[in-house]
């Protein structure tokens, strides 16, 4: 049988009176890329040959098989590891190193696909997350692309770190999660205790998940920059979020969540800002970090607190006044959600919750899945941190512990922007099962072609097979 993919094995082997030495070899194997696009997609279903343990039985000559291209194209997969092995067993070190190698591509995997705005999006990322973490397997997200080329969700956070996938399950098996996840419902607070309807493995989820994101967050260096700046340490932060719509129409419109009169919110707003600042504070000057969709808002908040407390933003260029908001429905009748867009844009309005969650106390100045989503997922699950959320009658409640958020306060709306796990038992529908290729670079999604289940997200998009 000939094989059209050339494997390139470079050991090299010093013997020093007969002592073992230890040395790092770099491997690179050259393949070919497999050419999928014949095979029904029935192949996708099928699951791969797996021990009890869940590693790959195939050996190497099969793995050989599966990476040859009948059409001929070709792609380089260049590998680097540190492997300590004793002189003198280099099958056993060749073993070990492919089987290193296979069980990196073949982690199962929950591949979430995400929608609309910011707060959206990761309110119902949390909801992939914990069936990720529950079955114990990776996690990964597209978010579409931002400049027409850089996969948004990997350029802003990177893959899930390794530390993560150590005891995931190997086996290829994808679950395929658009928007909203299976196995969870809406909810709505009632200040209930003894029936609190969130689980503890699922407040764990939601901690867990949201703290990786801070802490991966490409742009960490400008948040402290301009923490230090305007020296938060020395200062009791309140930050708000302030989601007035900038002119946004469609669901935002038609669920009333705009703002009616203006000038009469922001004296009352600014009165509970005082208050938080007089109850809670520390003993050190307040300081009002402040973001928003809507331009007009910060001057009007600066100009309600003058004299009482500073004001600071995040400078950007905002959306002109009455234009709608990034990622909103801004024209006539329902026009889809923009996903796509330019990375700076991105990146202002994730600066933006960044600097949030960084502060003593964030308030959510109207009820939006912007702060109900990793703002008050962080602050809810880190010491002397505090979560207040404002109703649409200026009226206000906090909390300390998502516990306390979820099982003891009551919503504001007809339903939270968050879902929680169903209690009964409940199986991922199998149209959502899917099992990935070896081949990671040919079922990338593309700006051409988004498709979500004849695509797959790679661990790593900067360095691929």
């Amino acid at each position: 049988m000939s094989l059209r993919a050339s494997f390139i094995l470079f050991l090299i082997v010093v013997v020093m009176g007969g002592i073992p030495i230890l040395i790092s070899r770099m491997i690179t194997v050259s393949m070919i890329e497999n050419d999928y696009t014949s095979l029904p997609d029935e192949f996708f279903r099928h699951e791969p040959n797996t021990s009890s343990t869940g590693s790959s039985q195939d050996d190497i000559s099969s793995i050989a098989l599966e990476m040859v291209a009948p059409s001929g194209n070709s792609s380089s997969l260049s590998i680097e590891l540190e492997v300590a092995a004793p002189i003198g067993n280099s099958s056993s070190f060749s073993n070990e190193l492919m089987e290193k190698i296979v069980r990196a591509k073949n982690k199962s995997t929950v591949e979430y696909r995400a929608c609309c705005g910011l707060g959206h999006r990761l309110s119902k990322m949390v909801d992939a997350y914990h069936i990720a973490r529950t079955k114990n397997y990776g996690f990964r997200a597209f978010w579409d692309f931002c400049d027409n080329k850089t996969e948004s969700f990997h350029y802003f956070f990177g893959p899930q770190p390794l530390s993560e996938l150590e005891h995931v399950k190997d086996g290829r098996e994808t679950i395929k999660i658009s928007n909203e996840a299976d196995c969870t419902v809406p909810f709505i607070r009632r200040g209930d205790k003894e029936r609190c309807r969130c689980p503890s493995d699922y407040i764990t989820s939601n901690g867990l998940f949201f703290n990786s994101l801070v802490e991966r967050f490409r742009f960490n260096d400008e948040v402290e920059t301009f923490r230090r700046k305007h020296y938060f340490d020395d200062h009791f932060v309140l930050g708000m979020h302030i989601r007035a719509g900038n002119g946004e129409v469609g669901d935002f419109s038609r669920k009333n969540r705009g703002i009616a009169n203006m000038t009469v919110w922001v004296q009352s707003i600014s009165n509970i800002v005082l208050s938080l600042s007089k109850t809670l504070g520390d003993g050190r000057p307040t300081l009002l970090f402040l973001a928003t969709d809507t331009a007009s808002v910060v001057e009007m908040i600066r100009h309600s607190l003058r004299g009482k407390m500073d004001v600071v933003v995040y400078e950007q260029n905002r959306p002109p006044e009455g234009s709608g908001v990034i990622f909103g429905q801004t024209g006539p009748g329902d026009q889809t959600i923009q996903t796509t867009g330019i990375c700076q844009d991105w990146k202002n309005v994730l600066m933006d919750m960044m600097i949030l969650t960084s502060s003593d106390v964030i308030i959510s100045g109207r009820p939006s899945s912007f702060t109900q989503s990793l703002p008050m997922g962080v602050a809810l699950s880190r010491e002397n941190r505090m979560y207040c959320e404002v109703n649409l009658n200026t009226t206000y409640q906090c909390y300390q512990t998502f516990k306390e958020w979820c099982c003891r306060g009551v919503s504001f709306l007809t339903k939270e922007y968050l879902r929680i796990p169903v209690k009964t038992k409940c199986e991922i529908k199998p149209e959502h099962i899917l099992y990935r290729p070896m081949s990671e670079t040919k079922w990338l999604p593309t700006m051409l072609d988004r498709r979500h289940l004849r695509t797959f997200l790679p661990y790593d998009w900067d360095n691929m097979d």
